[in-house]
């Protein structure tokens, strides 16, 4: 039924484009690029594309990006980071920490908790991202921001975060990710963590 489903709707996308795909491994050459376009979705949906239909654009196998020398203002976050983020086609503000005890650490959680109602006012989704030996939820107060657990530095070294202190300090990095998955600013400073809270809200703000 769903496969029925499915071919009924190619059938009318193909068709709202001016012509009728028959049946044939030659209908390839007949799908306007548009209408690639509109099938896109069913990869989106983890679907399998029927025989008869052109590559959705892109492997299901296809590497993440990754930006080996940090990632800039301007360049695309990995969608499978944004994802697991929680924060795909949301504007987001997305802070890097080490250990959830550390003094500097607590001070930024506490910072960016206690200005978060400025935050949704500024229609920003704040995520909060640690490395997963510096997890202490027992130690951890009540926080208005999701924390995500960053399992082996994945979503640090795919974009690129490099370590502090001759690498003895996990690197503290903010950025603010428009709803198009670019990121729109970016803030490193390892040794003033609420300053990375006042920043952040001066740039949303202006």
């Amino acid at each position: 039924m769903m496969t029925f489903r499915i071919f009924t709707f190619v059938l009318l996308a193909t068709t709202s484009n001016g012509f009728i795909v028959p049946r044939s491994a030659k209908t390839t050459a007949l799908i306007s690029p548009t209408t690639q376009l509109q099938l896109g979705f069913l990869k989106d949906l983890g679907l399998d594309k029927p025989d008869f239909l052109p590559d959705f654009g892109g492997s299901k196998n296809e590497e993440p990006i990754s930006y080996e020398n940090g990632i800039q203002i301007g360049d695309s976050f990995p969608k499978n980071a944004l994802k697991k983020l929680g924060v795909s086609s949301k504007k987001a503000v997305v802070y890097f920490y080490g250990a959830d005890d550390a003094p500097s650490c607590k001070k930024e959680n506490d910072a960016f908790n206690t200005r978060s109602d400025e935050f949704k006012k500024l229609g920003a989704t704040v995520v909060g991202v640690r490395n997963e030996k510096g997890v202490k939820e027992d130690k951890l107060p009540q926080l208005v921001q999701n924390l995500v657990i960053d399992e082996e530095d994945t979503i640090r070294n795919q974009i690129g975060i490099k370590k502090d202190l001759f690498g003895l300090l996990g690197g503290r990095e903010t950025y603010v990710i428009g709803k198009n998955g670019k990121v729109e600013y970016k803030f490193n400073d390892q040794f003033n963590p609420e300053k990375h809270v006042k920043n952040t809200i001066e740039f949303l703000s202006s």
